[in-house]
């Protein structure tokens, strides 16, 4: 079985893979990708954990964290973005970067974790075997 490795990710050596990730995101939730001056904007913004997940050194996703507080949560961790490359995608690499992210939050003392999805992946899984 490959070995997945989970490491900061470096935004200029990595950036054609952030760059088709933030397309294509965008373009899932919003009807249209972001062009190339709203993907910088993105890759600017600070979180506590920008992390790649690695299979022999490429680049196949990205689970970028961050701590937050509301009154009604208290503190928590929050999934920022989050993304598996095409090829990828269901072989349960969604599943390591959520248990990544859980864990971040355990290490951190966190108790809750929030991930907001934009479209239902389901349907289109659906949609797209048969």
């Amino acid at each position: 079985m490959p070995e997945f490795t989970f490491r900061p990710y470096d935004c200029l050596r990595n950036r054609g893979f952030l760059y088709a990730a933030h397309r294509e995101t965008s373009a899932l939730i919003f009807g249209a990708p972001f062009d190339d001056e709203k993907i910088c904007r993105e890759l600017a913004r600070a979180f506590d954990v920008r992390d790649g997940l690695f299979l022999e050194g490429e680049m196949v996703g990205i689970c970028d964290l961050s701590r937050r507080s509301t009154p009604e949560m208290g503190e928590y961790g929050y999934v920022d973005f989050f993304y598996i490359a095409p090829g990828y995608r269901g072989a349960g690499l969604g599943g390591r970067l959520i248990c990544h992210a859980a864990d971040w939050c355990r290490k951190n003392g966190l108790r809750r974790l929030l991930l907001r999805t934009g479209k239902s992946r389901s349907e289109e899984r659906r949609v797209g075997k048969e």
